[in-house]
């Protein structure tokens, strides 16, 4: 599969003005519709709605955004699977979006009990509006950055009076 390269002038920054991830080709494709019945400019406000999120989904990334793209990934900074299962992962999106145009309206729940309150989105929303299969393909690219940083030196500390409440309310007599 060809990957698109976006060229900008040295010293710009403007954003790219069509997508990166996918092109519109592939999305009419991925929904099995002609040019006249998905507008370019219907296209391409899905895709970059989708390439959005998948930003977002991608988590930190050390370097940030692209300048001549505006996104996270490039094609010259991964492997080409991994680009091609970015691209896949963008053109269902980009599909559902097209499909569900009110996909990303959370469904939010409260819940009492008689010593806690929480409100927030129901559970199991992000596979809901995203799918399983566009969270496999980021997960199976390796490109997804969910995990912390850790730093040498700085493990658990348990202060001292907690430990003496420890030691003092254990039942096996030590």
């Amino acid at each position: 599969m060809p990957v698109r390269q976006l060229e900008s002038p040295v010293g710009t920054s403007a954003p790219p003005t069509e997508p990166y991830y996918c092109t519109i080709a592939e999305l009419r494709t991925e929904l099995g519709l002609s040019e006249g019945a998905l507008p370019d400019a219907t296209a391409t406000a899905r895709i970059e709605d989708a390439e959005d999120l998948i930003d977002r989904l991608l988590g930190g990334w050390y370097w940030g955004p692209n300048e001549a793209t505006g996104r996270k990934v490039t094609a010259g900074d991964v492997m080409s699977w991994q680009f091609s299962k970015l691209t896949r992962a963008t053109r269902k999106m980009a599909a559902r979006l097209y499909r569900d145009p009110n996909l990303l309206d959370q469904v939010y729940e409260s819940v009492r009990g008689p010593d806690f309150s929480m409100t927030g989105p129901k559970g199991g929303a992000l596979v809901r509006m995203l799918g399983v299969q566009v969270l496999a393909l980021l997960d199976d690219s390796g490109l997804r950055r969910i995990a912390g940083r850790s730093r040498q030196g700085r493990g658990r500390r348990i202060k001292a009076g907690y430990e003496r409440f420890l030691t003092a309310t254990r039942f096996d007599g030590t």
